[in-house]
């Protein structure tokens, strides 16, 4: 019998038709399917595999995994390798060898902007030193609030969104009676540290009053018991002409206990209350927290009075809130993000 490999062929004319049956064993059809007219092969299992087919052939790919590994060797002339670099990020390489690593700049590490093979680098200057950065290794509690899932409401909140200002969260409530308004989630195990980024405040100013009167409008750090029963905040407030570090004990949500030692004014409401927009609670323990602000994330000064204190409760919870004791104003917050270490 005179085998085909053993005769030259300048071409192959197919006829297109239903895929046929399935061959024997060890034996392949090749077919041009009427179906969708493609070049197919069939084998003795009567699975039919497209021939030379690309990713589109295959129809819309809703996501695909890929598994998280060194980079792989170098692609053949003219190809392109996708995949999964170690550092959990996506890159591509080119059949020179050269790796790009596609959408870089949103993690740790450098300010270096990668852009396709043969275009240059871009750098943006600050981005490497920014706090506001993504750091390299976030903590599991982080929450960057490109979404807002994983948290429980503590109150009632009129908005709370990360889709008003994209990737914050914004938190609005207009209550008639004294209250916390929030959201919690368990909190790390002690010690640990929570940091948040209060980009944006709207704290109505009053005439002189109590914490539990018609002043001290706040937007803070939130610590709870389990329940929640007891509650700690730790942030801004206004109080007549000026914004104040304030360490509240509250216990309950609609129950205020104490302000421990109100801290001298920051600053005057001359001033925007995110000209000190870091806040950070260090929860040493339960009996151990101390409360502290900083201008640009960089370097932060102790609250006065607000050191080394007690929580009055067992810490199980942690989280954002703000707070209206009862004028019926409309207390409103934008949070770009909360960080644990």
């Amino acid at each position: 019998m005179t085998l085909v490999d053993e005769n030259v062929f300048p071409k192959l004319i197919l006829q297109e038709a239903a895929a046929p049956s399935s061959p024997a064993a060890t034996q392949f059809k090749l077919y041009v399917d009427s179906s969708d007219h493609l070049l197919k092969y069939k084998n003795s299992a009567g699975v039919a595999t497209i021939l030379g087919a690309g990713v589109a052939d295959q129809g819309v790919i809703t996501y695909l995994d890929g598994t998280v590994a060194a980079a792989p060797g170098t692609p053949a002339a003219g190809k392109l390798r996708l995949y999964a670099k170690t550092g959990k990020v996506l890159a591509v390489k080119d059949d020179a060898g050269v790796e790009t690593v596609l959408g870089a700049g949103g993690g740790g590490g450098s300010d270096l902007v990668q852009t396709a093979s043969g275009a240059g680098s871009v750098y943006v200057p600050g981005l490497r030193g920014s706090p506001d950065r993504i750091p390299t290794s976030p903590s599991a509690f982080d929450d960057e609030f490109t979404a807002l899932s994983g948290w429980t409401t503590l109150g009632t909140l009129d908005t709370s969104n990360v889709t008003d200002f994209p990737s914050h969260w914004h938190v609005k409530r207009t209550n008639g009676a004294l209250g916390l308004d929030g959201i919690y989630k368990t909190a790390p195990s002690m010690p640990f540290t929570v940091t948040a980024k209060l980009n944006a405040s709207n704290l109505p100013q009053f005439s002189a009053g109590t914490a539990s009167g018609a002043n001290y409008h706040t937007a803070a750090i939130l610590l709870t018991e389990a329940s929640p029963g007891k509650c700690l905040t730790f942030g801004f407030t206004v109080n007549a002409a000026v914004i104040y570090t304030t360490l509240y004990r509250w216990t309950t949500r609609a129950s205020f206990a104490t302000n421990v030692d109100a801290s001298t004014g920051v600053s005057s409401l001359t001033a925007p209350t995110n000209t000190w927009p870091y806040i950070r609670l260090v929860v040493a323990s339960s009996t151990d927290v101390s409360g502290f602000i900083s201008r640009d994330g960089f370097l932060w000064f102790p609250t006065v009075g607000q050191q080394n204190l007690t929580t009055n409760l067992t810490v199980a919870n942690v989280g954002l809130a703000i707070c209206d004791p009862g004028s019926g104003s409309t207390i409103e917050a934008v949070f770009d993000w909360i960080r644990f270490t």
